[in-house]
């Protein structure tokens, strides 16, 4: 089953979701529509349970799948959010929609080893391109049917030399022009790791000068100023240290020109911080604060049908709940999500799923909502 979210500008609402189960790898595809607000801009989509985010590029489909990082803990929630980029800016976050409680699934004997997501400047490239082509004289990268790029090869016979063995790469004799020969790659080098920056805004702000076609990074050797671990020696360069290079520096295979490195996460995914105070945690559609409580409960009777029962610690002033959840559990230790829920008049009100009848249970619920009277 697909879970469908729509973002309408920076409500994201859940139309279709399943249950969930830990360890689960590669089999919960996700779609995600958009509104008119979100044209024109790179989109990304985060998912977060108990531990660090993790982050998938949407292409023009708007599908990825749920990364296996975030599935890994049951008995947590799983919330899912998206930004769009425009000109290497994050200009349009999302609030957090929730997509459910993770089941506890049965354990693979072995444990289960599987390769972790792709990181974001892994993915787009991946996206980049996945074919050559050569016709004598151009040489062009190729996304199916479609030329991304295309340069000119002179020299030598048709422009490349002779011989070469398998994994042998090309590399610049000197600073002649064309002027190449068949070597073994180098082993890259590194330090220094800024995985926020070139994960959020580095693919988003270079300009790329390439005609070596077996670009590999290295993921631990990713950083401005620093040397990436590829075929090639290659520099991450400000466009003013670029234009201050030696033309033989200039003539490296691959050159990145980046705007800046001082990007920042965007404060609209940093974790979530519960507390049993009132307290502002986004911003509705129509610019109103988003308040959030969350209310622990011992041996309280709480019904299962007809009328919901009042959680009075949420106060009598909201207007409109934007989202509830919560863990209880009965008086026969059974364990439970708090999804049910109703707003009677101006207070919170849950339901019991386990039974028609009303049932002493403990719980913590948290409720996110808008208060009366107040304005954007």
């Amino acid at each position: 089953m697909t879970f469908i979210l729509y973002a309408d500008k920076n409500k994201l609402i859940v139309r279709k979701r399943g249950p969930l189960t830990s360890g689960s790898v590669g089999v919960y595809p996700v779609r995600f529509e958009f509104s008119t607000d979100w044209e024109g801009l790179s989109r990304t989509a985060v998912f977060q349970a108990d531990g660090e985010p993790v982050r998938m590029l949407l292409d023009e489909s708007g599908a990825c799948s749920i990364p296996r990082e975030v599935l890994v803990k049951p008995g947590v929630r799983l919330k899912a959010g998206v930004y769009g980029v425009q000109g290497g800016e994050i200009v349009l976050p999302t609030i957090w929609a929730d997509l459910g409680e993770i089941l506890r699934g049965v354990t693979m004997p072995d444990g289960g080893t599987y390769p972790p997501t792709p990181e974001l400047w892994e993915q787009a490239l991946n996206g980049k391109g996945d074919a050559l082509e050569y016709d004598g004289l151009n040489l062009s990268l190729l996304a199916g049917d479609k030329k991304l790029s295309t340069v000119q090869i002179a020299g030598g016979e048709g422009g490349v030399p002779a011989g070469g063995a398998a994994g042998q790469v090309l590399s610049k004799v000197d600073g002649v022009d064309y002027n190449t020969q068949w070597v073994d790659p180098p082993e890259g080098g590194g330090g220094g790791v800024d995985h926020e920056y070139i994960d959020n805004e580095l693919l988003k702000k270079m300009d790329v000068f390439s005609v070596d076609p077996t670009l590999q990074f290295s993921a631990n050797t990713r950083t401005a100023g620093g040397i990436l671990g590829v075929t090639h020696p290659t520099k991450i360069l400000t466009r003013a240290e670029y234009e201050a290079l030696s033309e033989e520096d200039k003539n490296l295979p691959i050159v990145y020109v980046i705007q800046d490195n001082t990007v920042a996460p965007p404060d609209s995914f940093k974790p979530m911080v519960y507390s049993t105070e009132e307290q502002v945690v986004g911003t509705w559609i129509d610019g109103r604060p988003i308040y959030q409580r969350t209310v622990v409960f011992d041996t309280r009777s709480v019904n299962g049908s007809g009328i919901g029962t009042v959680l009075p610690e949420f106060g009598d002033q909201i207007e409109q709940i934007v989202d509830l959840f919560g863990t209880a559990s009965g008086n026969n230790h059974t364990n439970f999500s708090v999804s049910w829920y109703e707003q009677i008049g101006s207070q919170v009100a849950i339901f019991n799923p386990m039974s028609s009848s009303p049932m002493m249970i403990n719980g913590v619920v948290t409720a996110q909502y808008l208060k009366k009277g107040v304005v954007a």
